[in-house]
């Protein structure tokens, strides 16, 4: 086991960061070497890989808003945003203008692809999984109305055309099947819930 004084070595190589006034900077520095090193020797073999090419019109016009939507947060003048459980610990940590829990990129995105949902006619929702535990997240679930009715998106036989934008785990504007996210959470949707995005919560 690598004990904490190891991560103050090595965060004292990045003098930059450990010479800051702000003291909540540099005990940040050191638990995110602490959690990249816990984080590289465990590693995500449960992550499933994202779809590498949207297919159908409808999903490509939400993903060119989704991209956009990513690309143009991480260029805020502002805040700066954080991703996986990493992010998590800078966010809960530093606060503001720390942003990057994983409600904070549902409604980021949830936001930023309502143009898309209104030319294609899809919509979103929000999912939740495994809520009241520490796993508990939130993304994105988008999906066609006219072949797909809400109330049977979780009934257990998931259709791989309906899909999740979750960004959280890699940063990226990541598009899972519902199939795939579902499984990467733990379980086939008895554990997860729709839910209405708070939206009017401003991060902007």
């Amino acid at each position: 086991m690598i004990h904490l004084h190891t991560y103050i070595e090595l965060a004292a190589k990045h003098p930059i960061i450990l010479t800051s006034r702000c003291q909540k900077c540099a005990l940040v520095h050191v638990l995110t070497l602490q959690l990249l090193i816990i984080s590289g020797l465990s590693g995500c073999a449960l992550l499933p890989q994202p779809i590498e090419r949207a297919q159908g019109r409808s999903l490509v016009v939400i993903n060119t808003y989704y991209r956009q939507t990513i690309a143009e947060a991480y260029q805020h003048p502002r805040h700066r945003w954080h991703h996986g459980r990493t992010g998590n610990m800078i966010v809960n940590l530093a606060g503001e203008p720390h942003l990057g829990l994983c409600y904070h990129w549902q409604i980021l995105v949830y936001n930023g692809i309502k143009p898309a949902l209104a030319m294609t006619g899809w919509e979103a929702v929000g999912i939740a999984s495994n809520e009241g535990t520490g796993r508990e997240h939130h993304a994105v679930l988008i999906y066609d109305p006219d072949k797909h009715q809400l109330q049977h998106l979780l009934s257990g036989q998931n259709d791989p055309l309906v899909y999740v934008l979750d960004p959280w785990p890699t940063g990226t504007a990541a598009i899972y099947s519902l199939t795939q996210w579902l499984q990467w959470r733990g379980h086939d949707g008895s554990k997860a819930r729709l839910t209405i995005i708070r939206e009017n919560i401003e991060i902007e």
